[in-house]
């Protein structure tokens, strides 16, 4: 969020601890760029990392709104605990929909609290 200079002194500050620990860097793999800005980050981060650094941009991954929310496969690891149904939702984000989160009582009873 502080822009491209700020971006890829931190990328700088990471290689030379990386270095300075005898850890080689194999290419780059940038997080959360604006979805407007990909392909321009993509080119101007592949040529710099490439020309300074000798290694390739393996990556640019937008930031997008779910990518920040757990799935509830995740919910349920944090938790320790298991789905007792929708194992086939297991994948999906919790918050991008309510379909299939509630069940049919939960329904009835937040339809009588809202009217």
């Amino acid at each position: 969020n502080g822009g491209i200079g700020s971006a890829f002194d931190e990328l700088e500050m990471n290689r030379v601890m990386l270095e300075n620990r005898g850890a080689r860097l194999r290419g780059v793999i940038l997080n959360k760029v604006r979805p407007d800005k990909v392909e321009m980050i993509r080119d101007y981060f592949g040529r710099a990392v490439a020309s300074r650094w000798g290694v390739p941009l393996l990556g640019v991954v937008p930031d997008l709104p779910f990518l920040g929310k757990a799935t509830l496969g995740d919910l349920e690891n944090l938790l320790g605990g298991e789905l007792i149904a929708g194992q086939r939702y297991r994948d999906l984000h919790f918050g991008t929909s309510r379909r299939g989160y509630f069940s049919d009582e939960s329904r009835r009873r937040r339809g009588r609290e809202s009217s």
